[in-house]
């Protein structure tokens, strides 16, 4: 507990449950004679400082989400008195020369223009109204991350099946810790020990922070899925690496730019668990047709992680350990060529060389008034034919071609029809 200058109590409620702390210390203010005290409870402090000063209610809670919201009618005096500094007479009058008198008015600019218009002072102002808060009134507490172990010695395991079940359980003791300081992990790392007191540790990382039981127990069972132990094993241990508040701003499910992924993953997680959704992989192979060299199909959550840390470069030893796949040096950008679902049957124009007739222009059919694609460059043709065992004989010759514009597609020719398709581009 704390007193500020202005008289106000701050309580340290972290990882408590609100209501309970907002009415617990609503009641001993009462029982010290304070019978006209307001309580507010948020996140951030100039939150709370604000629900305590305007609260309609004895003890304001205000939802986790929900601070900015909460602000936005407000006017910015009273966000002024529960600043850490009141601003100054020079960024009131810029203020009042704009027309801006509440916090959702101060909240709604772009962090360019504030800095344009106001400069610093506007800008950690304008923090202020949108519920960003960064001052600690209570140091952070220094405390060891949540870890789990379990150890046995009248046996050893090596079936997978029984050491995910122990997994499963460290997962949720480790989980419901993080739940109690509202925080969640970023990483883990399980820990393995053998008959033979040798120990294998594996780094296990989540795409966002997060404190959900069914998300970490799907990533460390497909870690053990993966592994290839060399010996039986007498005892697991799970400890976090590093933590994280937990919070998504609202926002289409799979729009990135809204920072979501965490709900993804969860939502993901969630139809995984219950058998509505299946886990597909892509399966390469030679065919002469581009569009049936590529087939996805249903696969083992484990099989597809391999299949991707083997395109990663394979596993990196460190420090007894393979390095986790995001962890490794990314390798270096190439082009991938991109099919259309079907090919598209466009007109070109030609021009004639030694032996064929080689495509210049192209212009995409049923597409209104496309105009003629110039291209600069066509290498080819490269002929592929077949079929004809099976009664479904083809003869394609494929052509690559550079744009006027720099962009690299994929042409071919069908000589039984006597038809150009585009087949895709390279990006």
């Amino acid at each position: 507990m704390l007193t500020d200058a202005r008289g106000m109590i701050w309580v340290d409620a972290r990882g408590l449950p609100p209501q309970v702390v907002g009415d617990r210390t609503f009641a001993l203010a009462g029982e010290h004679g304070c019978t006209a005290a307001r309580v507010g409870v948020a996140r951030t402090a100039v939150v709370a400082a604000v629900a305590a000063t305007v609260g309609h209610r004895p003890v304001m809670i205000v939802p986790p989400g929900g601070e900015r919201a909460f602000l936005a009618p407000y006017p910015l005096r009273m966000l002024a008195d529960a600043a850490p500094l009141p601003p100054s007479p020079r960024l009131d009058a810029a203020l009042a020369d704009v027309g801006i008198e509440r916090c959702g008015e101060l909240a709604a600019l772009t962090l360019e223009e504030i800095e344009v218009r106001f400069g610093a002072e506007g800008v950690d102002f304008w923090r202020l109204a949108r519920a960003q808060d960064r001052r600690r009134i209570f140091p952070p507490a220094s405390r060891t991350l949540p870890s789990a172990s379990l150890a046995w010695e009248e046996y050893a395991l090596r079936d997978v099946e029984r050491l995910a079940f122990v997994v499963n359980r460290l997962a949720g003791t480790v989980c419901t810790e993080l739940q109690s300081w509202g925080e969640g992990a970023r990483g883990m790392t399980l820990a393995f020990t053998l008959t033979n007191r040798t120990t294998i540790e594996r780094r296990v990382r989540s795409s966002r922070e997060t404190a959900n039981r069914a998300t970490w127990t799907r990533l460390l069972r497909a870690e053990l899925e993966r592994l290839a132990l060399r010996g039986a094993v007498s005892g697991l241990a799970l400890h976090v690496d590093a933590v994280g508040e937990v919070e998504t701003p609202q926002g289409d499910l799979f729009d990135r730019g809204l920072q979501t992924a965490r709900a993804v993953e969860e939502a993901l997680g969630r139809l995984l668990d219950d058998g509505q959704a299946t886990v597909v992989g892509l399966t390469t192979s030679a065919h002469p047709r581009p569009e049936r060299r590529a087939q996805w199909g249903a696969r083992p959550l484990a099989d597809v992680l391999r299949s991707v840390e083997r395109r990663n470069g394979g596993a990196v030893e460190r420090n007894g350990s393979h390095a986790h796949p995001l962890l490794r040096s990314a390798p270096p950008p190439t082009l991938s060529l991109q099919l259309v679902p079907a090919p598209r049957p466009v007109a070109v124009k030609t021009t004639p060389r030694r032996d064929h007739y080689a495509p210049i222009t192209y212009r995409e059919r049923g597409r209104g008034q496309s105009p003629d694609v110039e291209l600069l460059t066509a290498a080819g043709p490269d002929r592929i034919s077949g079929g004809a065992e099976i009664g479904e004989p083809y003869v394609r010759d494929y052509f690559q071609c550079v744009t006027a514009e720099g962009m690299l597609v994929l042409l071919y020719h069908d000589v039984i029809a006597e038809q150009w398709y585009l087949h895709g581009w390279w990006d």
